[in-house]
């Protein structure tokens, strides 16, 4: 198990854009950590009318853009561009080629924020996903938590990797039995409070766990809950 608390996320102010890293790698390629192959996870605010300018070249990765509040244009420089609203995801795979990207918060009042994940992959195609937010179930918190894996909604990462968003109910209790899958469970937290094998996580705290432990979790309050199931590349589980 390893948890990272919202106060301990490295903070960097770029004056256009405000970036928490909770996974922040010292070297690339990065080597296998708790947290799967995934190697950068990134909390970023632009302010009104700015923009965030990224370029990749050589290893190939996946990157998770999940918007959190406002609005935002998507480029890059192979001519793929979307529009985000609030709650929407976008999948983009960049090859070994390199490439240029864009995120621009074209709203001249407000700010916007969207968490960005990236991850290793062997794969070296090029990628874009675009996964629209669940109107339907916007004021509806779940009554029930299971592994990304098993949800139907959940969205396909790398192979044997899964990505999925909740919202759950406050006081309510749910049990993750030992399974026998060699897999991590990462936990973020957006907003409300809830306990993981009684160890709390409030706003923007993230947890690693392995599946092959008992997982015991108490929703305090109405939480909204990102879930990521990954392979353990380790040979031994961080505790």
């Amino acid at each position: 198990m390893k948890q990272i608390a919202e106060t301990d996320r490295k903070f960097i102010d770029m004056i256009d854009l405000k970036v928490h890293h909770s996974i922040f790698p010292v070297k690339f390629p990065p080597t296998d950590t708790a947290w799967g192959n995934i190697f950068r996870f990134d909390d970023k605010i632009i302010l009104p009318g700015r923009q965030d300018i990224q370029n990749f070249t050589g290893s190939p990765i996946l990157m998770v853009i999940i918007l959190i509040s406002g609005a935002a244009a998507y480029y890059d420089s192979t001519g793929y561009r979307k529009i985000l609203k609030e709650k929407d995801t976008l999948l983009v795979g960049y090859g070994s080629d390199g490439v240029q990207t864009i995120i621009f918060n074209y709203n001249e009042n407000e700010e916007n924020e969207f968490l960005e994940i990236w991850l290793t992959t062997d794969s070296t195609e090029r990628r874009r996903q675009f996964f629209p937010a669940r109107v339907s179930e916007e004021d509806e918190a779940k009554l029930s938590f299971s592994i990304p894996a098993l949800n139907d909604d959940s969205i396909d990462l790398n192979t044997d990797s899964w990505l999925w968003r909740g919202r759950f109910v406050g006081d309510s209790d749910y049990v993750i039995d030992q399974t026998s899958l060699n897999d991590n469970l990462i936990l973020f937290v957006l907003s409300g409070s809830m306990t993981v094998n009684n160890r709390p996580m409030t706003y923007r705290d993230g947890m690693s766990l392995s599946l092959k432990e008992k997982i015991t979790i108490h929703f305090e309050k109405e939480t909204d809950l990102l879930i990521i199931q990954l392979p353990d590349n380790l040979n031994d589980s961080v505790k």
